[in-house]
């Protein structure tokens, strides 16, 4: 138990913030909003970093100190609120994870060669299979399995 003695803790917030924003600006916008929560410690201060050029965004972490680190999820979720609004006031953009669209076409039969032949696959194997213990069924009742008809 990490807080048996002593509750004093550290909680970090990640914010991504869009390519083309003004960092400095962002920068600034998170170390007020980390500064400004009623539960963040003084001392040791809070600070940002700008940590890494991630693929879709630039990426921020928020570093506050907390007396009682138990309180961590609630100074998060307060901190992440605190963000949306404020970025919202000074236009700093989050970027969402790009998505693909993807269209279907309902009368297409079979839009992939590849989906049929795994499909006739599939039934030619459970054909087999079906043949196999057909065979066995017949083996134990003592029966013998039908020949087919010459033609």
């Amino acid at each position: 138990n990490w807080t048996h003695r002593n509750k004093l803790g550290r909680v970090d917030i990640k914010v991504g913030v869009a390519y083309g924003s003004d960092v400095k600006q962002a920068h600034a916008v998170l170390l007020e909003i980390a500064r400004g929560h009623p539960l963040v410690l003084k001392n040791p201060e809070p600070f940002v970093l700008f940590t890494n050029f991630g693929a879709a965004a630039l990426e921020f972490e928020i570093r506050v100190f907390l007396a009682d680190v138990l309180n961590g999820n609630i100074v998060q979720n307060d901190i992440r609120f605190a963000v949306l609004d404020a970025f919202a006031d000074q236009h700093i953009e989050i970027p969402s994870a790009p998505r693909a669209v993807v269209e279907t076409k309902k009368d297409a039969a079979w839009p992939i060669d590849d989906d049929k032949i795994e499909v006739d696959f599939a039934e030619q194997e459970q054909a087999k299979a079906e043949a196999v213990a057909e065979a066995k069924r017949l083996a134990r009742s003592g029966r013998k399995t039908r020949k087919p008809d010459p033609d």
